[in-house]
């Protein structure tokens, strides 16, 4: 059932988007969102979709939440710009570029990690706050993957390729 509602709020929120490029039309084809795990809740508010961990009995952590954030409102801002007004907000540490518009950021005074991939008006913000455990590293790196290897999901299909 937590599948069937991930993906009807994936359809929901992300429709097929057409745009127009160098006079041609190019779909761009927002990222799909990754399964919930199990005894994991889901929220969606609007361009963001929250997966909840369980409260732990056991350990006084902070329970995990990851925010999966797409967005085509970036004031025509790149990766760069984007993730730079976002350690502006979040009071974070600089950024390091892992990939082609492909960025990673700790704010440790938030016990949050922040990843941002994307290009002009067509961006992907992911936050880690709290354990990054297996369950948290499988909705991670499942989306960061359907991101970077999409074939429809940039206008520059080079975006998260490794830089030389």
């Amino acid at each position: 059932m937590k599948i069937k509602s991930s993906l009807i709020a994936a359809a929901a929120l992300f429709t097929t988007m057409s745009c127009a490029f160098a006079g041609n039309e190019v779909q761009i084809i927002p990222a799909p969102f990754p399964a919930v795990p199990k005894g994991w809740s889901q929220e969606i508010i609007n361009n963001t979709v929250i997966y909840n961990a369980p409260l732990s009995e056991t350990t006084n952590t902070i329970p995990t939440t990851i925010r999966l954030t797409y967005t085509r409102k970036t004031d025509n801002q790149n990766a760069v710009a984007f993730m730079d007004s976002y350690i502006s907000r979040s009071k974070c540490e600089k950024s390091k570029e892992v990939a082609k518009n492909f960025f990673t950021t700790q704010c440790k005074s938030k016990d949050t990690y922040a990843v941002v991939i994307g290009e002009p008006s067509n961006m992907y913000l992911i936050e880690l706050i709290g354990q990054y455990d297996a369950k948290a590293k499988n909705i991670i790196n499942t989306y960061i993957k359907d991101i970077t290897t999409g074939k429809h999901v940039f206008f520059d299909r080079t975006v998260g390729d490794k830089i030389r």
